[in-house]
């Protein structure tokens, strides 16, 4: 069977319209999302309606849950005073425009998703599954992902994101992946990265697809709706944040 794993679209429709256009070309028979459907880009409502229409399943990002909810932050990790600026603006940007039936499906979404293919049994969550902005990144390798083992021994394939940075191991039997972010890279790379993912009895098989697509046209929309300029620069693969 073959899978689509799509994560941290933050709001970029452009991005999203050409990675599932992709994913129908070759023939994906489903495709899930790891969350943070919105903040940062300019189509929120867009995003979230055109997962709901194509009955994507997935989880509660962090960003999705600050906006939802109304909350103070987006439980991101700025690191710098601009950072938070940016941030702040994005959010208010956000939560200003979110339609009702948009907020309350992301309130819906769940913080974790189990589901079996083939006889393996995969967990799906945004950060972790404790915590929606935790970071799991290769460093914590090998301590943080023995503990992932340990804490849920039932499960074979653990997929998230959070992170933007597609990456995928196999470590004790145990497929550990990432598929980066679809609409907001932290490198200088524009193009929106997902990840396929074949799934038989015997194997797992993962195939990164880094997908191009006018991001000119989101950058043209971030200036438009006021948002920040850096976030137009982002998209456009000069700045990473």
């Amino acid at each position: 069977m073959l899978l689509a794993f799509i994560g941290d679209i933050h709001g970029n429709l452009p991005a999203l319209k050409e990675v599932l256009a992709d994913a129908e070309m070759n023939k994906v028979e489903k495709i899930y999302h790891t969350g943070d459907l919105i903040g940062y880009g300019p189509y929120p409502n867009e995003v979230i309606e055109l997962i709901r229409d194509k009955n994507i399943e997935g989880v509660l990002g962090n960003y999705d849950d600050g906006a939802a909810n109304k909350k103070p932050t987006c439980g991101c990790d700025y690191k710098t005073a601009k950072e938070h600026e940016i941030g702040a603006k994005s959010l208010a940007f956000t939560v200003k425009s979110l339609l009702p039936e948009n907020r309350e499906y992301l309130k819906k979404l769940p913080n974790t998703i189990k589901f079996v293919i083939h006889g393996k049994n995969f967990l799906l969550f945004h950060g972790s599954p404790e915590r929606l902005n935790e970071y799991l990144t290769p460093d914590l390798f090998p301590g943080r992902f023995n503990k992932l083992i340990e804490d849920y021994p039932d499960i074979d394939v653990f997929v998230f994101g959070h992170t933007h940075y597609p990456f995928y191991f196999l470590h004790q039997g145990r497929h550990f992946l990432n598929p980066g972010s679809l609409g907001k890279p932290k490198t200088k790379d524009p193009r929106a990265v997902y990840a396929q993912v074949e799934v038989t009895y015997d194997k797992l098989t993962v195939n990164f697809r880094p997908i191009p697509y006018p991001y000119d046209i989101t950058a043209a929309a971030i200036r438009k709706k006021g948002l920040p300029e850096e976030l137009a620069q982002i998209v456009s693969g000069n700045i990473p944040f």
